[in-house]
């Protein structure tokens, strides 16, 4: 006897599964350079990740101050607020969530065991799980499994990366904070290394040493990086304008140069981030 059922049929498979993580909620905060975090004691954690921009927190006697690419673990039951005003380039992600109740007494020790705040050490990726985690999110009908194992994968990342996230404070350290700076000035224009090192007053070779003893990646990397992270931005706040002209407010002159280093660095197409990302969840106070 065949139990197979017919195409029209009504039959769900339902597949379930148990996760240590429960997702509240999450969303992009974009700054308008007025107002400030709001100080407050919340019932979940909270994970935010800065994407350009520094922000100033405390969490009871701790003060942090986090930049571009860095992330801060804020605890249940624990005050927490601004120390200055809000940035105006300041961009943020931020996700609330809390230990399931099945086994929270031993998943709160293993929670405790991931750095507060670290420097991510793929800043691309963990963009990307923050997207994902927010199309999920704002989708017609709520994934909330999905949306808890994407926090996990988050945390994970967390977990792997260097920690504490801390100020440069060595004589290389401030270089490279200039040389970030530089790019971000002129991503858009003919840059290149020996164009930085004109710029700071120092030799080519002895800024690409030390930059990439220091982030991992070349000077050129750097300058694609930021300039694509500027293209995801405008696909995503703009979907009105013209991909090959954000390219071109990007730095890239060759539309197919622009989208050959998109799907490099991002694994897929600017159309298609654009489609698979279009829906967030954007606050700006």
């Amino acid at each position: 006897m065949n139990d197979t059922k017919s195409p029209g049929s009504d039959y769900m498979l339902c597949l379930s599964f148990s996760c240590p993580i429960t997702s509240l909620n999450g969303g992009l905060f974009v700054s308008t350079g007025q107002g400030g975090h709001s100080v407050r004691t919340i019932d979940s954690y909270e994970l935010i990740f800065v994407c350009n921009g520094t922000l100033y927190l405390f969490e009871e006697h701790e003060h942090f101050a986090l930049r571009a690419g860095q992330t801060l673990i804020l605890r249940p039951g624990v005050e927490h607020g601004g120390l200055r005003p809000y940035e105006e380039d300041l961009t943020y992600f931020w996700v609330h969530f809390r230990l399931s109740r099945r086994g929270a007494r031993r998943r709160m020790a293993d929670l405790s065991d991931i750095p507060q705040t670290v420097t991510i050490r793929d800043p691309e990726r963990f963009t990307e799980l923050f997207r994902l985690y927010l199309s999920y999110q704002e989708a017609p009908v709520s994934d909330l499994d999905a949306q808890s194992y994407l926090i996990m994968l988050m945390l994970s990342e967390v977990s792997q990366s260097k920690g504490p996230a801390e100020h440069p404070s060595s004589t290389e350290a401030v270089l490279v904070h200039h040389i970030d700076a530089c790019i971000a000035r002129h991503f858009n224009e003919a840059i290149s290394t020996s164009v930085v090192a004109a710029e700071l007053n120092y030799n080519p070779d002895y800024i690409e040493r030390v930059y990439h003893r220091s982030a991992g990646v070349s000077i050129t990397d750097a300058i694609h990086r930021r300039r694509i992270k500027e293209a995801r931005a405008q696909l995503l706040m703009n979907d009105e304008k013209n991909i090959d002209q954000i390219g071109f407010d990007c730095g890239y002159a060759n539309p197919r140069y622009f989208r050959r280093m998109f799907k490099r660095l991002t694994h897929i197409t600017p159309k298609e981030y654009r489609q698979l990302y279009a829906r967030l969840h954007i606050n700006t106070h």
